[in-house]
């Protein structure tokens, strides 16, 4: 046999280096006949003629059939297509050669590109690498983040159609790992969000309560006779928007605007009562029902910081901010019992204090337990639809306490999404007249009619906010109620608190 080929196999065989396959592929023949080839050269019996002939002559031979599902020998690695493996040296880390599927050289080659964009300690941690390991494979490959996710023998083999198919579905693959990745990481996030809630808002509410006594109220002038009015279904709404109890400003911080924390938020609760029950005297006509809609961020937040972790000026926090709010509104409530009779509250979350401003109302709903003459209706989703008489009312407090998905803003991309809501509540809507929509979270006044409904932004009472002044923005501080018929909205009205 040809010396240079003879020396070749000792070499590869001392090496552990797949001498066999060496030989089948130098010699263009089976690799049980290289096998048997090198058995016989290293007992010193003799070789086949077909292994002294040249390479060349050897080559006319007709293979066998399984050859060409047999080796691919490549400078660093070998590739056996016969039962789908990759045979890689990897003297650095394992000081021999590391045998590995098919499929998994394939799924490793799809998760390090930019296809799959995993981590490498994700990567090592799903297929038991260690990072230098990985490395050594990857470095064998030539692997980079900027490749295709396809093998050199997928690229070599298969067609242009079935290759792009492969990466359409790689990519899809990858995007539904992610998505599924980032749910992962949002349940881990609520968990933390339930760990804050139970040291910043329920420890702070069960501390309120165990102390709370009543506050002695005045009571109003007397009201008019309603007895004596005509008899109507008008419905006062009463809104109660974006109050941010527990918030600060200084106005000498201020380009606009004037001071606002605790002392001036109770007075101005107060003065809104004084307003509304004004208002009611001066109107030649009685209201069937009150309703006071609670549209979101009537906390500022307990923790100092927003659902979503942004960091607020606050003047009170917890156990005080919690007091602050839980007295102001517990009086605000009786006030309207005085004026009208009875009341109805429908509630629901801003962003803000979300789950915290959810537990204050539940608390004011145990304290009126006893109190049929006024009834709580809270969501604890986003959105919540109801019906009075023939008016048909979604409340959104305008963004979400969990992610930042705000009501939109353009007409078409905001009527889309109030339309898509009611049409959840199909049975809210039968015989309705009139749809509207209300929100806050936006700090000022808005209204608009759209082609199936009503959009009403109610204001804030909020006199004075840093945050805004830095942004050029500055509404009149207020809040906005509304006088509903059987046919619509009949008046809106504005009630300011910036003198």
């Amino acid at each position: 046999m040809n010396q240079d080929i003879i020396n070749k196999v000792y070499k590869l065989k001392a090496s552990k280096k797949g001498y066999r396959q060496w030989l089948a592929l130098e010699l263009g023949c089976t690799l049980e006949l290289a096998t048997d080839i090198c058995d016989r050269l290293f007992s010193g019996a003799p070789v086949p003629e077909l292994a002294v002939d040249s390479k060349a002559a050897a080559l006319k031979a007709k293979p066998a059939a399984n050859y060409k599902a047999g080796l691919h020998l490549h400078k660093k690695y070998t590739y056996n297509e016969e039962n789908d493996t990759y045979v890689v040296p990897m003297p650095k880390t394992m000081g021999k050669n590391f045998i590995c599927s098919g499929g998994q050289h394939r799924a490793m080659q799809l998760a390090y590109s930019g296809f799959g964009n995993q981590t490498i300690n994700e990567l090592c941690d799903q297929y038991g690498l260690t990072r230098a390991m990985f490395n050594e494979y990857k470095s064998t490959m030539a692997w980079t983040k900027d490749m295709l996710p396809l093998s050199d023998e997928q690229v070599m083999e298969m067609p242009i159609e079935e290759a792009t198919h492969n990466l359409l579905l790689a990519k899809k693959r990858a995007i539904r790992e992610k998505f599924q990745k980032d749910q992962w990481k949002e349940t881990q996030a609520a968990a933390m969000q339930w760990e804050k809630l139970q040291t910043g808002v329920i420890e702070p509410l069960s501390n309120v309560l165990q102390r709370y006594q009543p506050p002695k109220l005045q009571p109003l002038p007397k009201s008019l006779n309603h007895a004596k009015l005509k008899t109507s279904k008008n419905v006062f709404v009463v809104g109660l928007s974006d109050l941010h109890f527990g918030a600060k400003a200084n106005s000498n911080e201020l380009f606009s605007g004037t001071d606002f924390d605790a002392d001036k938020i109770k007075v101005i609760i107060d003065d809104y009562a004084t307003k509304i029950k004004a208002d009611v005297d001066s109107f030649n006509y009685k209201f069937d029902r009150c309703v006071i809609m609670v549209v979101g961020d009537i906390l500022h937040s307990l923790t100092g910081f927003t659902e979503k972790g942004t960091q607020l000026e606050a003047d009170v926090l917890r156990e005080e901010q919690f007091e602050l709010a839980f007295n102001s509104l517990a009086q605000f409530f009786n006030r309207m019992l005085e004026i009208f009779g009875k009341a109805e509250v429908f509630c629901v979350k801003g962003n803000h204090a979300g789950q915290a401003e959810y537990n204050l109302m539940f608390t004011l709903k145990t304290l009126f337990t006893n109190r049929p003459e006024i009834s709580f209706q809270l969501s604890k989703a986003r959105t919540m639809v109801f019906r009075l008489n023939n008016v048909a009312v979604m409340l959104d407090h305008g963004e979400s306490d969990m992610i930042h998905a705000a009501v939109p803003k353009d007409g078409t991309g905001r009527e889309a999404y109030v339309q898509s809501r009611f049409m959840q509540h199909g049975d809210q809507l039968q015989g309705c007249r009139t749809k509207l929509m209300i929100q806050g979270d936006k700090h000022h006044y808005e209204q608009k009619e759209y082609r199936s409904f009503e959009f009403f932004m109610f204001g804030s009472c909020v006199t004075g906010d840093r945050y805004a002044d830095h942004l050029g923005v500055h509404s009149r501080p207020r809040q906005n109620c509304l006088i509903l018929d059987e046919d619509g909205v009949k008046a809106s009205l504005h009630y300011y608190f910036d003198e």
